[in-house]
């Protein structure tokens, strides 16, 4: 809840083998984490969650956040006027095996502020950034959907009305060296 805190002086990992594990930043609550934080590490480590909901609830992560590092199915949800500030974001990892993960962000006031590199579906398929219903993921570095040669149907959707998403990248590709990615 408000005034509620965690400060990590490294990476946070949200399951490293195992499945439906969960970090919830609610209600006002802050995490600050440094380095590289992953949710879902290694192969096995399916259907894993991070959700920052609600106003004034904040994540604050130095380096990459990834979502799937080998795994499968892995969620970041940011809701309700939650923000996350990174300094990247891997949607997928660098593994076949990372499918079917997700970032979500909707609703008015939800923010995901990224300083660096976006990457969805580095060699997984499947992988997803939503940002609806008036949210915003806010990117200042490149991005990248579907880098390596089987990262296919990996996807980027924005929809709703004052919903936003930015580049601040010169380097931005919809399919570097896979296929079907949007």
């Amino acid at each position: 809840g408000s005034g509620s805190s965690w400060a990590n002086f490294g990476g946070i990992t949200v399951s490293l083998a195992n499945l439906f594990n969960q970090l919830l930043i609610t209600n006002g609550g802050t995490v600050v984490s440094v380095g590289t934080s992953t949710i879902g590490s290694n192969a096995g480590a399916n259907s894993n969650l991070v959700m920052v909901t609600g106003t004034g609830s904040l994540w604050t992560n130095s380096g990459v956040i990834q979502v799937g590092n080998q795994a499968a199915f892995n969620t970041v949800m940011i809701a309700n006027s939650g923000t996350v500030v990174s300094a990247g974001v891997g949607i997928g990892g660098a593994y076949a095996t990372a499918v079917g993960n997700l970032a979500l962000v909707t609703g008015s006031g939800s923010t995901w502020s990224n300083t660096g590199t976006l990457t969805v579906g580095n060699s997984g398929q499947s992988n997803l950034l939503v940002v609806v219903d008036g949210a915003r993921f806010v990117g200042a570095s490149s991005f990248i959907v579907g880098s390596a040669a089987g990262a296919s149907n990996n996807l980027v959707a924005v929809s709703g009305t004052n919903t936003l998403w930015t580049s601040g990248g010169v380097t931005c590709y919809l399919g570097l060296n896979g296929s079907w990615n949007q």
